[in-house]
C-alpha cells in the first residue's frame, strides 16, 4: 500500500504529540529533582521523602528514554514517508510528460534546443577558472602527500554485527565486514584510511578504492604479538549528499563513524530520497595481520 500525504500528516501529528508529552515529562523531572535537592535535614523525613522522589526520578528517566527512542523512530519514518511521496510525485510527472501530445513535445524540444548552445557556451566559460584552479592545486596536493611520507601501510578487517537498522532491512545480528586500508607517517594520530562496509550482500559504504579520497583524520592503536599485528581504529567521514535529484551521475555517499575502541560503527545515508541509518557492534581489535610491517613506529 502506497504512503499518502494523509499518512504523513497523521505521523507528523503523532510526532508532535509525543514531543509535547516529552517536554512535560522533562519539566516534571526537573521539578522532582529540585524537590529532592531541597529536602529538609530531618533524617526520617529526608529518608522517606528521598526514597519516594528517587523512585519518581527513575520512573521519569525511563519514560523519557523510551519516548525519545519512539520519537527517533517517528522522525526516521517521516523522512522515509516524505521520500516515498516525492518519488511517487516524480513518477506521476514523468507519466504525464510521456502522455503529452506529439505536437507539445515537438514545441518543447524546439524551445530546449534554442537555448542549448547558449547554455553550453556559458558553462564552458565559467568552467575555465575552475579548471585553472584545479590544475594549480594538483601539484600542491601531490607535494603535500609526498612531504607527509605516508610510507607505512596496512590492511585491517573487523567482523561486526547489526545492532539496529532504519530504512534498510537488516535484522539485528546480521554479520557485517569492515575493511580498512590504512596509511600513516608512522605516528598513531596521523593516519588516513579508505574503507568498505558490507552487511550480507549489501554494501553500505565503499571508498576502499578511491585513492586520495580518504578519511583524513584518523587515529590508530597498534598491538603486535607473535608475528602478527592488530589495530584499533577511530575514523569518520561526514559523507556527501547527491548534487541533484538525478543521482545516477553523482549518487554521493554515506556518512560513517568508526570507533572500534567503543565497539561501535554508525553508517548514515546522505540521500534524502532513500534515508537510512545502521549501527554496528564491532570488536575493539581487528583480525590479526601477519607479517613484520607495522603502521606505527
Amino acid at each position: 500500500m502506497h504512503t499518502t500525504p494523509r499518512d504523513l500528516e497523521e505521523r507528523e501529528a503523532k510526532r508532535n504529540e509525543e514531543q509535547s508529552k516529552l517536554d512535560v515529562e522533562i519539566d516534571e523531572l526537573e521539578r522532582v529533582r529540585a524537590e529532592l535537592a531541597a529536602l529538609s535535614d530531618s533524617k526520617a523525613a529526608y529518608r522517606d521523602g528521598r526514597e519516594s522522589l528517587e523512585h519518581r526520578v527513575r520512573g521519569l528517566s525511563e519514560s523519557i528514554a523510551n519516548r525519545k527512542a519512539a520519537l527517533d523512530d517517528l522522525e526516521m519514518n517521516i523522512r522515509i514517508d516524505r521520500a516515498v511521496i516525492e518519488k511517487h510525485a516524480r513518477e506521476g510527472e514523468r507519466r504525464s510528460k510521456q502522455e503529452e501530445p506529439d505536437s507539445t513535445r515537438v514545441t518543447s524540444a524546439k524551445k530546449d534546443s534554442s537555448g542549448f548552445f547558449e547554455k553550453a557556451f556559458i558553462t564552458f566559460m565559467l568552467s575555465i577558472p575552475v579548471c585553472i584552479g584545479v590544475a594549480t592545486m594538483i601539484p600542491g596536493l601531490v607535494e603535500t602527500q609526498r612531504e607527509r611520507k605516508l610510507t607505512h601501510t596496512a590492511g585491517a578487517t573487523w567482523t561486526a554485527n547489526v545492532t539496529s537498522a532504519r530504512g534498510l532491512f537488516l535484522p539485528p545480528g546480521e554479520t557485517c565486514t569492515i575493511e580498512a586500508r590504512l596509511r600513516s607517517t608512522g605516528h598513531a594520530d596521523d593516519v588516513q584510511a579508505n574503507a568498505r562496509i558490507k552487511c550480507g550482500g549489501l554494501v553500505l559504504y565503499d571508498r576502499y578504492d578511491r585513492g586520495l579520497d580518504v578519511m583524513p583524520k584518523c587515529a590508530v592503536e597498534q598491538h603486535a604479538d607473535a608475528g602478527s599485528t592488530s589495530y584499533m581504529l577511530r575514523c569518520a567521514d561526514p559523507g556527501k549528499a547527491p548534487t541533484s535529484r538525478d543521482d545516477d551521475h553523482d549518487p554521493g555517499h554515506a556518512a560513517v563513524s568508526i570507533d572500534s575502541g567503543s565497539g561501535t560503527t554508525t553508517i548514515t545515508g546522505k540521500n534524502t530520497q532513500s534515508p537510512f541509518q545502521v549501527v554496528l557492534r564491532m570488536p575493539q581489535w581487528s583480525a590479526p595481520v601477519f607479517g613484520t610491517a607495522k603502521l606505527i613506529d
